[in-house]
């Protein structure tokens, strides 16, 4: 090899690329560090805007602090005015009883009421005065609240933020999270009492109105009182009456104002908790910020894990340990209730007590009247009591404890759980875009978890619910053993007269479960459901824990193959830069040195796990054997793959860049031997984590100096054979991609595998990375291959692969750019891997979605023409009357039906769960709405309101066809009713029918009031369309009266003729012969004259014919000629009598009339018999030698001119 190659190769292969790829993948030293990169990329948490809407935020506080303050003026203001209007409403009460000095005064009606009404009045304003005293304290609150927040508007006093650290632990995070889970609760807690005080607000405004309407009642009372009237009573004097009537119309003030200011007290209130929410909220979002913080900063090991594990193993071992002990004690309580039970059935076997009994003293609810009833009531209610309350609350409290320590353990199995989640987070097993069904797995088992836990969260509520039952049955018995000691002490003197120990006992043992063991057992129950409300704040809390590990795992869902590449870029640098100041900081020395533990520990393992360790002894008895027989067997490995020729094409080319790596992989044997060793002592844990790190950074030392090698060694033997693997153009080319590659892919891949094993969080480097990688190894691809070098891998062996090839040749970059498109759409790391196809396939859906509902909806097309017409010789006719409009309406709201159907089913395909229920929310939200002047209702208008009333109208349709059809066409039949009546009746019946069915539609759906408008636009339309109006009453005139109808010719004028086809409400639609159609408006034809062939059911006239013979045929003759051919003629009735006449006497000869009389039912056969008679007419005068005349003009010259003559002729 000469010197000017050997140069080549260097230049091609040099360290150039090396150091190029050092500064780009580097910056740390082209910087100076990575911290300086990163202030330079401003990765500071500082966000200018936030800034700016604090002060804007800020200025807002400040408004509403003044606002605050003024209102606190004028409640100081009301507040001491009221002070000393209180004192003289005192005094006034004081004089008035100091006036009345004797009691019979005082019992007087007039002074009772009197001052009856002052002490309410004193009352009344003494409240007043301290809900006043209330409302100053509320907006003292509030002001205290706004100011607080704008002092500190970062909430730095109360401890939102944790210290700032480089690592967190996870200790850390569920710090944060608890923080996180209590504001979460104060926000909702807040919103709950929003809604109370929102609720009562609406209730005191109500009384407040009714206070208003009493107090004004009550002043024109006054105003309207005159002196010298005299009541219907003869109680009062007049002057009486003004004094009370003056102080209930002070009452009355007092109380509006009470109701007032009570109000004004809940709104301030309400202000308050509106400002308590917003800073929560605003509180809350920082801990949510801190919380991404920490999340992202989070370091968790092995450690950690077996720290929880310990934790909670103990904790189940204290739950076991104390479920024993509860078992224990439930056992004995069973015990004692199983005796006292036995005792029950003795007392009520002593007594023969009966079912009703026995359930009336359960209650203390048996009146007894003799001894041996108060001692069986006694004996049997404390021995109930007893059950009831001491043995099964005592169980229940049992049983609520273990739920409670059971709660707690699995709220650490919740702990321990998200612990190992965010583990797998960290060490990527949850990460890779290949294991998004572990993500799916993973949320599917926590959503099993938060299930079990709310079906454990009711069922502890309804066990709740039956101890508040207890408990207000408890009360109910304590009001029953009153009862009995007030009826025992009524009885003394009667029924135990004679037996005062016994009444003793009995009185001491109701005092004793009335008043000493009844309240014990009150608050017990009270403890068990304070213990319940307890575990369901824990399991609450559990599932919020749940909540925010599935929203977590969702959102990494979302991330995987979704531009994880920008999204780790933002990090990249001060991760790598933490990741190489862990390294820097670390003793090295410590870790290098041989931990016995570790090995004790991986023995004791692989004692247990025999298998482990065979495995390992496999993979290096692979290794061995692979270095073996590839020492001893290479030559013969590379003699069997140069058997292949360069006929083989492309095959012989794989072949021999097999070969030239064969041959690398041996002259590199052992350095490859040490590694693999190396690299299985790292994948078994044989080293410490750190040392792993080590050894991987190491390797992409010793990987790029093998694949410099390798590179060298290619272009050596390339250019040794004649470029048997590439060609001398295209090997500089191919040389350096494949350089660039090798080197990029190799410092990426041992970078990534030690930071994934270092102990960082939720880092996106090893994703980002392994996005590069996976990059630059498709671009490689893409370019190490050359226009030329694809075109010679073509065959041109067929048309087809000629055609190929020329479209390469024509496109060639075209293809490269759709290509590099659809490589980086579908890029799981920097495009949107399943995204892209999964709209690709979701659109071919769609696109195949449009041709089957086309098809579809023609089909129902075709089928529903033979529904609404026929055929027959004449041609495609309606079945019924205005066929054509309603196959109109149906095929464009069957065609917006499939469009809404395609529409829904695209959206569900696309993802978007719509069904029927979303669709009827859409059509049911409200598009317009209006206050009912009558009722001040509010009223509300949606699309579903106008389906619902559609409905109604096409009922009305139906019903109106229903009635017409079965009900009226056969009463007619019966009475033989005039037709024209019967239209016009079935006419009114329809439109009846129809307009009661759309105002029943805007009834039923609120929109009653609406009719008032639509008559009132409906008078204003008739106004504007006086034609209109008068077409609709010709329309009822022609129905009534009857001048035409469906099926009559008539005529107009002379352009305006033919067959009445239909009668509409506005015209009348005609048919000529020439099967033109003619609409003429209904009032002009009750304005014109009408020509009506069918009015008459009788006969009618053709018209006349008109026909002339010279004068030398014989007159009467031709008429005879003429009559015989009428006579003849099948259509002509023979009475009335044809009429033949000789009408005149023209130029030409005579002229006869011919008149023939024809049935009403050939009205639209007449101009064909009229043109057969003419026919006969002419060819029988024919046959008989007669001809019919011709014009004829006589011209008498004067002058003989031959020249005039001759140009005449």
């Amino acid at each position: 090899m000469n010197i000017e190659t050997n140069t080549k190769l260097r230049s091609i292969v040099s360290f150039k690329n090396i150091i190029l790829l050092i500064f780009l993948l580097f910056p740390y030293y082209g910087f100076g560090s990575l911290e300086s990169l990163g202030k330079l990329f401003n990765l500071d948490q500082f966000n200018l805007d936030q800034l700016t809407q604090t002060k804007t935020f800020s200025a807002q506080i400040d408004k509403e602090i003044e606002g605050l303050k003024k209102r606190r003026v004028d409640q100081i203001d009301l507040y001491n005015l009221r002070k000393p209007e209180i004192e003289s409403l005192k005094s006034s009460i004081d004089s008035f009883k100091e006036k009345i000095k004797s009691p019979a005064e005082l019992d007087d009606e007039f002074s009772g009421r009197y001052l009856m009404i002052l002490n309410q009045s004193a009352q009344t304003l003494s409240e007043v005065h301290h809900v006043h005293q209330q409302i100053i304290n509320i907006i003292d609150n509030n002001i205290k609240l706004l100011q607080e927040f704008k002092l500190d508007p970062e909430f730095k006093s109360r401890s939102l933020r944790l210290a700032s650290k480089s690592i967190y632990s996870i200790e850390d995070l569920q710090k944060i999270n608890d923080i996180l889970l209590q504001y979460d609760n104060k926000i909702k807690n807040i919103d709950e009492k929003i809604k109370r005080v929102s609720s009562d607000i609406e209730q005191l405004r109500k009384n407040f109105n009714l206070a208003k309407q009493e107090y004004e009642e009550k002043k024109k009372e006054q105003k309207e009182f005159k002196a010298d009237e005299e009541g219907a009573d003869s109680k009062f004097t007049v002057g009486q009456k003004a004094q009370l009537l003056d102080e209930e119309e002070k009452l009355l003030r007092y109380k509006k104002d009470l109701a007032e200011f009570k109000l004004k007290e809940l709104e301030q209130k309400r202000h308050l908790f509106d400002t308590e929410l917003r800073t929560s909220k605003i509180q809350l979002e920082i801990i949510i910020d801190e919380y991404e913080r920490v999340k992202n900063e989070l370091c968790i090991d092995e450690k950690d894990l077996k720290k929880f594990e310990e934790t909670l193993k103990n904790q189940i071992q204290e739950l076991a340990k104390n479920q024993e002990s509860a078992t224990k004690k439930i056992s004995a309580l069973d015990l004692v209730k199983n005796a006292q039970m036995r005792r029950m059935t003795e007392l009520k076997r002593k007594y023969k007590l009966s079912e009703s009994n026995i359930n009336n003293i359960k209650e203390w609810s048996l009146h007894p009247n003799q001894i041996e009833g108060w001692s069986y009531l006694i004996s049997i209610g404390k021995l109930t009591n007893y059950l009831s309350y001491e043995l099964n609350i005592s169980k229940e409290e049992i049983v609520a404890q273990i739920d409670n320590e059971k709660s707690k353990v699995t709220d650490k199995e919740v702990d321990n759980l998200i612990v190992n989640t965010w583990y797998k987070l960290i060490t990527g097993k949850l990460t890779n875009f290949a294991q998004e069904d572990l993500i799916a797995r993973e949320i599917k088992n926590y959503e099993k978890l938060k299930a079990d836990l709310k079906a454990s969260i009711s069922t502890t509520s309804d066990r709740q619910a039956e101890v508040v039952s207890a408990l207000n049955s408890n009360n109910i018995i304590i009001e029953n053993i009153k009862s009995r000691m007030n009826e025992l002490k009524d009885q003394k003197d009667t029924v135990f007269k004679d037996h005062q120990t016994e009444y003793n006992k009995f009185t001491n043992e109701l005092k004793e479960e009335g008043y000493d063991l009844e309240p014990k057992r009150n608050e017990s129950i009270t403890q068990l459901i304070e213990l319940y409300n307890t575990i369901n704040n824990v399991r609450k809390t559990s599932i919020k824990k749940i909540d925010i590990i599935i929203e977590e795992l969702r959102t990494r869902a979302q991330g995987i193959g979704v531009a994880i590449l920008w999204k780790g870029l933002r990090n990249f640098i001060p991760d790598i830069n933490k990741f190489f100041l862990f390294l820097y900081q670390k003793d090295w020395k410590d870790v290098l040195k041989v931990n016995k533990q570790t090995y004790s520990n991986l023995v004791r393992y692989y004692k247990q796990y025999p298998s482990e360790f065979a495995l390992i002894l496999f993979n290096i008895a692979i290794i061995i054997f692979s270095f073996i027989f590839v020492k001893i067997y290479n030559r013969n490995f590379i003699k069997l793959f140069q058997l292949i020729s360069p006929k083989y094409g492309i095959g012989y080319t794989i072949s021999n860049f097999i070969i030239v790596t064969f041959e690398f992989v041996v002259n590199n044997l052992s350095w490859l031997f040490l590694w693999l060793l190396g690299f299985l002592s790292v994948r078994y844990k044989f080293i410490d984590s750190y040392a792993s790190i080590v050894f991987y950074l190491f390797s992409i030392i010793f990987w790029l100096i093998l694949a410099y090698k390798y590179i060298r060694f290619l272009a050596k033997q390339n250019t040794e054979k004649d470029y048997f693997l590439v060609s001398k153009e295209y090997q500089r080319r191919f040389l350096t991609v494949l350089s660039i590659d090798l080197y990029i892919n190799i410092f990426i891949f041992f970078l990534r595998e030690a930071f994934i094993i270092s102990p960082f969080s939720k880092s996106d480097v090893p994703m980002t990375l392994q996005a590069i990688q996976f990059i630059t190894l498709q671009i490689g691809l893409i370019f190490i291959l050359s226009k030329e070098q694809i075109l010679k891998l073509i065959p041109r062996t067929t048309s087809f692969w000629q055609w190929i090839y020329e479209q390469v040749e024509n496109y060639y970059y075209l293809f490269l750019v759709c290509l590099i498109f659809i490589i980086v759409m579908s890029n799981p790391y920097l495009g949107y891997g399943p995204q892209f196809f999964y709209f690709i396939s979701r659109f071919l859906l769609i696109l195949l979605l449009i041709p089957v509902v086309s098809a579809v909806h023609n089909r129902i097309k075709r089928i529903s023409t033979s529904i609404f017409f026929y055929s027959d010789n004449e041609g495609i006719k309606e079945r019924f009357p205005h066929a054509k409009t309603v196959y109109g309406v149906f095929v464009i709201l069957s065609f917006l039906f499939f469009i809404g159907l395609a529409a829904i089913i695209a959206a569900n395909i696309l993802g978007y769960n719509i069904g029927f229920q979303t669709i009827y929310n859409w059509l049911d939200k409200e598009i317009y709405h209006y206050t009912d002047l009558n009722t001040g209702k509010h009223v509300s208008v949606s699309i579903l309101d106008f389906s619902y009333v559609g409905l109604w109208v096409l009922g009305g349709i139906i019903g109106s066809y229903i009635v017409n059809r079965f009900v009226l066409s056969r009463i007619f039949d019966l009475l033989l009713v005039n037709i024209g009546i019967q239209n016009a009746i079935i006419s009114l019946v329809r439109y009846t029918i129809i307009i009661a069915s759309f105002v029943i539609g805007l009834r039923s759906v609120g929109l009653g009031s609406v009719i008032i408008y639509i008559l009132a636009i409906l008078g204003g339309l008739g106004v504007a369309g006086k034609e209109l109006i008068t077409d609709l009453i010709g329309y009822f005139i022609i129905l009534i009266q009857r001048p035409i109808k469906i099926g009559d010719f008539i005529k107009i004028n002379d352009d305006v003729n033919g067959i009445v086809r239909h009668i509409t409400l506005r015209s009348v639609i005609l048919r000529r012969k020439n099967s033109v159609t003619i609409i003429v408006p209904n009032s002009q034809v009750m304005s014109k004259p009408v020509v009506n062939w069918n009015y008459s059911r009788t006969y009618f006239a053709f018209d006349d014919i008109l026909l002339t013979v010279p004068y030398k045929e014989d007159a009467e003759i031709v008429k005879n000629l003429i009559f015989k051919v009428i006579d003849n003629n099948i259509n002509i009735l023979k009475n009335p009598v044809p009429i033949v006449w000789l009408y005149n006497f023209t130029d030409n000869g005579y002229q006869f009339l011919v008149r023939g009389y024809i049935s009403f039912d050939r009205v639209l056969e007449q101009w064909q018999i009229a043109s057969d008679i003419r026919l006969s007419i002419v060819k029988t005068l024919r046959e008989n030698g007669i001809e019919i005349a011709s014009p004829v003009r006589l011209l008498k010259f004067i002058d003989n001119n031959p020249e005039i003559i001759h140009d005449i002729k």
